[in-house]
């Protein structure tokens, strides 16, 4: 297939009045500083072999590219696009440099790919006209399900419009200082909400988990070979873990490879949306509390006091939480203890902790296969910041559960006075009044000496099992006291 030069593609989008044209085209370098375009550039689907520089160009009908393939760079340096901006599926393999582009419209990168290092700082989205549709708002900045595997920097940023990083995943440090947000803005960090591509999938296996596995929408269709219009991507419908995964997969009877494939493709989109650091400082919030952070966590976090009183932190049911639940882990990393018998109910402490943007160890989810039980527990045990203790009837008969009472124990009498690793939880009243094996009970009277959590009745009413949840969070918090309320 010949490679189209840069007169070759303005010509054919002049002809064309703009449409999609070149969808299958391999294009080389699109230099196209400077220019004035009064059509659409439309690049949907284009094979672009080289890079794409719209430097102090000028869009007057907007940028179309969904599911554009880009090899070398993005530069749109100081780029001004009247006009929607459209990037939906694009994937960039080098760098992105939008420093100082204005775009009077809308920037919609639905489930983009960018694997360089990407940069918007100062970009500036304006009210366009509202969609015909009404399909996105005037003026939309949408990331949702986008992946930035390299740093990306949004500072300085100015955002007239709604803001949205529903389930975007930066596997980099990200940076959003300075940023004015003068309308709503959502980030959603959710890790079981994941979106699939019929192609990420496979066609066949993509329609043979309806209803089970996934929820297809209708928002995006892809034409087969046999001239059929499919859905070309679903959710996962709720699945909080690994375990109950398999057990779906296991309902559907797929062969080893499709369950091997699937479980890659978990793992790969439930991860958290920082993966290292994020940095919200000097926000200017226009509204306060139409900034939005739900479930969201990060490895560290950097934001000033005054933006984080503008802030709404809720859960992932967009419930108000406690505190900065999850931001910088001002909640510290939790290993989740518990006996066989009570697997339920650790299972429901994992999907709550975890919805609030908690980092949890939960045996069936994070467990290595092939490791050897002790070492997993041992491991767990010591790296992370606290144990929650699940406690019941049932549990000091359980050796591995007193394994790792003894494992916090020992941590926190080696790391000194004043250190807790230990919160403690229980779920029925024989922690207070049913004595434990003789050679376990004197450290029943230790942990008596301390605040626990009590779930007896709550455990019976979600709504009350959260509210408790939520007493339970501020003794696991960083920056708080070791005592719960």
């Amino acid at each position: 297939m010949p490679v189209l030069t840069r007169d070759e593609v303005l010509r054919r989008l002049r002809e064309s009045d703009g449409a999609a044209v070149l969808r299958g085209a391999i294009v080389g370098d699109l230099d196209l500083r400077g220019m004035a375009i009064d059509f659409p550039l439309n690049l949907s689907g284009a094979q672009i072999a080289g890079t794409l520089d719209l430097t102090d160009a000028v869009l007057r009908r907007g940028l179309v590219a969904p599911r554009m393939h880009l090899r070398g760079a993005l530069t749109a340096r100081r780029c001004a696009i009247a006009g929607d901006t459209l990037l939906a599926h694009a994937r960039v393999d080098g760098p992105v440099d939008m420093f100082r582009t204005r775009i009077r419209g809308k920037l919609y990168a639905w489930r983009a790919r960018f694997f360089g290092e990407a940069s918007f700082r100062e970009l500036v989205g304006q009210l366009g006209e509202p969609a015909a549709d009404g399909s996105l708002q005037p003026g939309e900045i949408n990331f949702s399900w986008s992946w930035f595997h390299g740093k990306a920097v949004f500072e300085r940023g100015q955002f007239d419009g709604p803001v949205y990083f529903w389930r975007t995943r930066f596997f980099d440090d990200a940076s959003f200082d300075d940023v004015s947000f003068n309308r709503d803005a959502t980030f959603m960090g959710k890790q079981s909400e994941v979106c699939l591509s019929r192609d990420e999938v496979g066609w066949s296996l993509f329609d043979a988990l309806g209803g089970t596995l996934l929820r297809y929408s209708d928002d995006e269709t892809q034409r087969g070979s046999d001239g059929v219009e499919r859905a070309s991507f679903a959710h996962w419908r709720e699945i909080p873990g690994r375990q109950e995964l398999r057990a779906r997969m296991e309902a559907l009877n797929l062969a080893p490879d499709q369950r091997q494939h699937l479980e890659r493709l978990f793992a790969e989109h439930c991860g958290p949306m920082f993966a290292k650091s994020a940095s919200f400082q000097r926000l200017r919030i226009e509204h306060a509390k139409r900034v939005k952070m739900m479930a969201v966590s990060a490895t560290s976090w950097t934001m000033l006091p005054a933006d984080a009183d503008a802030i709404a932190f809720v859960d992932a049911d967009d419930k108000p939480v406690p505190s900065k639940v999850g931001l910088g882990r001002p909640y510290a990393r939790v290993f989740i203890s518990y006996g066989g018998p009570d697997r339920a109910v650790a299972e429901r402490f994992n999907r709550v902790l975890l919805d609030a943007g908690v980092d949890t160890f939960y045996y069936p989810e994070q467990s290595v296969p092939g490791r050897v039980i002790d070492d997993e527990m041992r491991t767990g045990v010591s790296g992370f910041d606290r144990v929650l203790l699940i406690t019941s009837r049932t549990s000091p008969t359980r050796p591995g559960w007193v394994f790792e009472l003894r494992r916090a124990l020992e941590r926190e009498q080696a790391t000194g006075q004043g250190t807790t690793v230990l919160v403690v939880a229980s779920i029925d009243d024989a922690f207070e009044n049913q004595a434990w094996p003789a050679d376990i009970e004197p450290l029943r009277q230790r942990l008596l000496g301390r605040t626990y959590a009590r779930f007896g009745k709550q455990l019976d009413n979600e709504d009350d099992f959260l509210r408790a949840v939520g007493r339970l969070l501020e003794g696991l918090r960083r920056d708080g006291a070791d005592e719960l309320p």
